[in-house]
């Protein structure tokens, strides 16, 4: 009988699909392709249930494109890498790796000044994304442009058919 390593056309080696994003701090972040979406009826209805809830309040940013269903993380659909929340301990906090989706949109004041000035250096410093905005990689610069006003971010609904997580 032949074997997989037999034949000299096959290997054992097998490439696996793989997203990149970036970290709070800005660094790459690999994670496994495809990610699963899910919702309120994939938790139990336990005390294990509420701890994975709790769990899954790290945020997974989106950045859907302006043209495009604000609330949709599919890839043609996004204007630049997504980003995740790695702080607040996440390493030893979030085993299961449970996030929430949260979609970052820009608001009409990024493209009016003062607003305009104000992500002038992102451009320079990061370049543009699909949109032509520029492209954000670290938590703390995301949290101060939605404290500015300058982008929002949305949730899709727990528990009207919605998928608001993803793992």
């Amino acid at each position: 009988m032949e074997t997989e390593t037999d034949d000299p056309t096959r290997s054992t080696t097998r490439v696996l699909p793989v997203n990149c994003g970036y970290d709070a701090a800005g660094q790459p972040l690999c994670y496994p392709a495809p990610p699963v979406f899910f919702g309120e009826d994939a938790f139990l209805d336990n005390a294990a249930g509420d701890i994975a809830r709790e769990l899954a309040n790290f945020r997974a940013f989106i950045f859907p494109k302006a043209a495009g269903n604000p609330l949709s993380p599919a890839p043609p659909n996004r204007r630049q890498d997504n980003m995740f929340e790695t702080t607040k301990g996440y390493v030893g906090a979030n085993p299961l790796g449970l996030w929430r989706l949260t979609f970052v949109s820009y608001t009409p004041a990024a493209f009016v000044e003062p607003g305009l000035s104000i992500l002038a250096p992102l451009h320079i410093q990061n370049g543009t994304d699909t949109d032509g905005t520029p492209i954000v990689k670290r938590m703390h610069v995301l949290l101060e442009l939605e404290e500015q006003g300058l982008v929002e971010f949305n949730l899709r609904p727990i528990g009207e058919g919605a998928e608001p997580w993803v793992v």
